[in-house]
């Protein structure tokens, strides 16, 4: 029975491969069975072209050829001007036959950015789906894929959702050439290496791997891609996709691989040790491995004043605080532990709350899902809508629910300075996670007070320490404790102070400056009494 089941399911894989075309067949030497084998496997494709050509040598042989390619994936200039005029030129008509072969062409004909000479069917099917050209020639069974793709692309421009007032103001976009280049052009060393992969049996999505050889831990790499390796699926719909696919726990509302739209954040990751991850179509990259810190770091930390960094890190970590736990403690004082106010301020706020028909934790659950309903809102809605929504969902609404007694002004204030405690978080997936955390800790505390929450608390510590991003301690650097990494912790010390890179990433390569210390500049004299110096010592040379 094990024997018969085993077989079947072999047998459907066997078939459902065939469907897909990933056999290994083959081209032949007569190119109408070539273009036979491509028709086939281009039924009912409108934007399917198949240009017949000529080619000529000087006594007037001919051999026939055919350049396959889909229109609305080519750029015509290339087409026109690369390809068919040179085959068509008269210089080269002068050739003889048994030199047009493919090879010869690929080499002293054709002038394209990439050319490959293929014999396989399903990989010139897949060239062509990706914009390439396939140039058929009568009797050769190998074929040419020319690098022609040219669609329209949007253009560099600011990041989204990762604005910042002084820094880099370019951000990735869907071509994952272009994003690419953008590295590149801030990593200008052979160590970064660039690996390429193909996921998806109908999306056929390229994915870059970069990462600093002498840096990454090969671990690391080797890890990344074996996880991406062991991907097998039919599409892929996105970074998420990915992301899903390659956590070490995926179940878990913290995310491990870090998302981001800025090129300045995938550069400095990589120096630091990290592998970055482009998916060509999306605009975003994958960072890993992440800790928990970076969910409360921003990029304008490393642009602006150190002092200013650590005022600026200490708001954010009093929002994620109020953010998470100011609705549950409210619940608990008024629920559980009225002792804790005084007897005024408590009669005052039971007194604003008569006639409101809700517990209150039902009533900070309603407030919440009604403050996010505006944020989605304005989100989706016009540009040009989005403020008017915002008052009148925030002050017109609010005030109305107050006077109909369906919501306490208390409860108001609550909710409100909790939800704008949410946007100090420097990335939007964070927020998502923090809208999980206080309906956990909102639950807890409408159960069994200070109890609960406490008891969520231990829970989330104890999930957070038990986290790996690619093997890594999620919540290093302060579980375990390393005391090194805590320079660019709770504040961003001086740069002549990091000397060496973040040990909680095991990199291969420590030291910043090629295995030397930064050097301390303290000036203790004036430019004029250097000035003196410096003549006294050129007149001693």
């Amino acid at each position: 029975m094990w024997r018969y089941l085993k077989n079947w399911i072999k047998d459907m894989y066997t078939l459902q491969q065939n469907k897909r075309g990933t056999t290994k067949e083959k081209f032949f030497n007569d190119l109408t069975r070539n273009e036979e084998l491509l028709t086939n496997k281009f039924q009912n494709i409108d934007d399917i072209k198949f240009r017949h050509l000529k080619l000529t040598n000087e006594s007037n042989q001919q051999i026939d050829a055919t350049l396959v390619y889909i229109t609305n994936l080519i750029d015509k200039e290339i087409i026109n001007n690369n390809i068919i005029k040179p085959l068509l030129s008269e210089d080269n008509q002068n050739l003889s036959l048994a030199e047009k072969d493919t090879e010869t062409i690929s080499s002293k004909i054709i002038d394209a950015e990439n050319i490959e000479r293929i014999d396989k069917v399903n990989k010139a099917v897949n060239d062509i789906l990706a914009g390439k050209s396939i140039l058929l020639v009568d009797q050769s069974s190998h074929v040419l894929s020319i690098s022609t793709q040219g669609w329209e692309e949007r253009s560099v421009e600011r990041p989204i959702t990762e604005r910042t007032v002084r820094g880099p103001s370019d951000g990735f976009t869907e071509n994952i050439k272009t994003n690419t280049g953008l590295i590149r052009r801030r990593i200008k060393d052979k160590q970064l290496k660039v690996e390429s992969f193909t996921k998806g049996s109908y999306t056929n999505t390229q994915i870059n791997v970069l990462y600093a050889e002498d840096i990454v831990n090969s671990k690391i790499v080797a890890e990344v891609k074996k996880r991406l390796n062991s991907i097998n699926v039919d599409q892929i719909t996105g970074p998420r996709h990915i992301m899903e696919l390659i956590e070490d726990n995926p179940l878990s509302p913290f995310d491990t691989i870090y998302e981001t739209e800025r090129p300045d954040i995938a550069t400095a990751g990589m120096l630091e040790g990290r592998v970055t991850i482009l998916i060509d179509g999306y605009p975003t990259a994958l960072v890993a491995p992440m800790l928990f810190m970076e969910n409360l770091v921003s990029p304008e930390d490393y642009y602006y004043n150190f002092y200013y960094t650590l005022g600026a890190r200490a708001i954010r970590f009093l929002g994620f605080l109020v953010s998470a736990l100011l609705p549950a403690i409210y619940i608990a004082i008024l629920a559980f532990h009225q002792e804790v106010l005084p007897i005024t301020l408590v009669n005052k706020i039971y007194s604003a709350r008569e006639g409101v028909p809700f517990p209150i934790a039902i009533e900070m659950i309603i407030f919440g899902a009604f403050f996010e309903g505006i944020k989605e809102a304005g989100a989706r809605i016009p540009q040009a809508l989005g403020p008017s929504v915002t008052i009148v969902g925030a002050l017109i609404l609010g005030e109305a629910a107050i006077n109909a007694g369906l919501l306490s002004p208390d409860s108001v204030i609550i909710g409100s300075i909790t939800g704008i405690s949410i946007f100090l978080m420097p990335t939007t997936e964070f927020n998502n996670t923090l809208l999980l955390i206080r309906l956990l800790f909102v639950l807890g505390a409408a159960t069994s007070g200070f109890f609960g929450i406490t008891l969520a608390v231990l829970w989330i510590t104890m999930h957070l320490t038990n986290l790996r991003s690619f093997g890594i301690p999620f919540m290093r650097p302060v579980a375990p404790l390393q005391l090194q990494d805590l320079k660019d912790f709770f504040m961003r010390v001086p740069y002549l102070v990091m000397n060496t890179r973040p040990k909680s990433l095991e990199t291969e390569e420590v030291n910043r400056q090629n295995n030397q210390p930064i050097k301390r500049f303290f000036f203790k004299y004036d430019l004029q009494e250097q000035d003196t110096k410096n003549e006294v010592t050129d007149n001693e040379n």
